[in-house]
């Protein structure tokens, strides 16, 4: 079943409102909703002015915070992280992948909704559009898992811009709507996403065992 397009109708619930916000609304159940924001910044590309001013409009019933994290190193190579051949039996010792930088979690686990802008790089293979999505599935994760339960509360995820997140990552299903070159708007399946980050990211490394894990 395919995501259903954003109507006018839904638009014409508040123009005051970003069309993606409109849509989080009807779905989400907190009366207040902090955002956090991702790879969204008005010193770097001056378009991303609009989203915080945006952002700000909507206080006090939304508030946000900017999401910080190093930038993956520029010389870093989808090769690096995806080698055509793997040691699998170690006789070089055993295989690692190369860290990329992540946020404090410990600092933005509050949050209820994410918005992010994916970078429009060297196509699929760009390492740095690999990290955005990972930052972002990653916080989704620490953001709804609520460890003495074992479950989570809902965090929804949204996508702005021309360039889309990555299929792997954020799957179809979770698709609540998508307008064109504008917004992607998810519900993560946190279950799945969650079991997809304990995985390692690249083929640079097996992935471990169960006992491992443990």
């Amino acid at each position: 079943m395919k995501p259903k397009r954003v109507t006018n109708n839904i638009f014409q619930l508040d123009k005051r409102k970003p069309p993606w916000f409109n849509v989080i609304e009807k779905n989400i159940d907190y009366k207040r909703i902090k955002v956090g924001v991702v790879n969204i910044n008005p010193r770097l590309d001056f378009d991303d002015i609009s989203v915080y001013e945006q952002l700000e409009a909507l206080y006090p019933q939304v508030e946000y915070v900017s999401i910080d994290f190093d930038h993956v190193d520029e010389n870093l190579k989808w090769k690096d992280l995806f080698p055509t051949w793997i040691d699998e039996d170690e006789k070089y010792g055993h295989p690692k992948c190369i860290d990329l930088p992540m946020p404090i979690w410990e600092s933005y686990r509050d949050v209820n909704v994410i918005v992010a802008k994916v970078p429009c790089g060297k196509g699929n293979k760009d390492v740095f559009m690999l990290q955005v999505n990972l930052v972002v599935a990653n916080l989704a994760v620490e953001s709804g898992w609520v460890m003495e339960f074992d479950s989570y509360e809902p965090v929804y995820v949204v996508f702005i811009g021309s360039c889309s997140p990555m299929v792997d990552i954020f799957r179809c299903d979770d698709l609540l709507f998508h307008e064109s070159n504008e917004f992607w708007v998810y519900k993560p399946d946190l279950v799945s996403l969650r079991q997809k980050m304990l995985m390692p990211f690249g083929t640079c490394q097996l992935a471990p065992s169960y006992a491992e894990k443990d």
